[in-house]
C-alpha cells in the first residue's frame, strides 16, 4: 500500500493525475474451482506427485452443514473455496488469481494485490490521457472475461475508482474521468 501511495503522490509531484482502480470480487474465497487451481498449481508451479495431491486432499471431499437452534441440515459437498479463516487459503487465493498480474502487466499499467484485494493504478499526463484510459478500459474488460473463464465473480457495484489530482495543478486539463465497462459507467 506504501508504494501505491508513494506512486500516486509522485504522479501528482509531476503536475499529473492518477488513476486507482479498487477492484472487487464477490465471495472470492469461496468461488475458487478446484479443477482450474489444481491444474494451475501443476502447470504455473510445477507442483507435482505428491504435494498436488496434499493440495487436492485438503480442498476435496470438504462438507458443511447449517446449524439453526438446534437443527442440523443434511451436510452439502463443497466442491468450491477454501476452508474459511485457513492458514493456506490466501496463499491459494494468490496463486488462482495470478494470471490477473500478467493481464495488467501486458496493458501496461501498475497494480498491487493483497490476499482477495487488487488495486490498479496509472498515471495520466497531459498528452497521453486518452490512450492511457482506453488501456484502463481494456485491461479491466479483460480482467471482468478471465474472471467469468475462472469462475470469479467481478462486482461491478463495489469496484471503486479514484480519481487523483492537486487543486495546484498548473497543467488545468481537468476533465471528467468516466470510464465505461460494459454497460457500466465508473466516474
Amino acid at each position: 500500500m506504501l508504494r501505491i501511495q508513494n506512486d500516486l503522490l509522485e504522479a501528482v509531484d509531476h503536475c499529473q493525475e492518477a488513476v486507482l482502480v479498487l477492484l472487487d470480487f464477490s465471495a472470492a474465497f469461496d468461488t475458487i474451482d478446484h479443477d482450474i487451481i489444481l491444474e494451475r498449481l501443476q502447470n504455473r508451479y510445477g507442483i507435482l506427485a505428491t504435494a498436488r495431491k496434499c493440495f487436492e486432499s485438503y480442498l476435496r471431499g470438504r462438507s458443511f452443514s447449517v446449524n439453526i437452534r438446534g437443527a442440523r441440515s443434511i451436510p452439502r459437498n463443497l466442491n468450491d473455496g477454501v476452508p474459511q479463516g485457513s492458514v493456506l487459503g490466501p496463499s491459494i487465493f494468490a496463486m488462482y488469481v495470478a494470471p490477473l498480474g500478467d493481464i495488467v502487466s501486458a496493458h501496461g499499467l501498475d497494480y498491487m494485490s493483497y490476499a482477495d484485494d487488487t488495486q490498479l493504478y496509472l498515471t495520466l499526463s497531459p498528452g497521453n490521457r486518452e490512450i492511457s484510459i482506453s488501456r484502463l478500459e481494456s485491461c479491466i474488460r479483460d480482467i471482468k472475461s478471465w474472471s467469468i473463464q475462472n469462475k470469479l465473480m467481478f462486482n461491478d457495484s463495489k469496484t471503486e475508482v479514484l480519481h487523483i489530482s492537486s487543486k495546484f495543478l498548473k497543467c488545468q486539463h481537468h476533465l471528467k474521468l468516466q470510464l465505461m465497462i460494459h454497460s457500466l459507467t465508473l466516474y
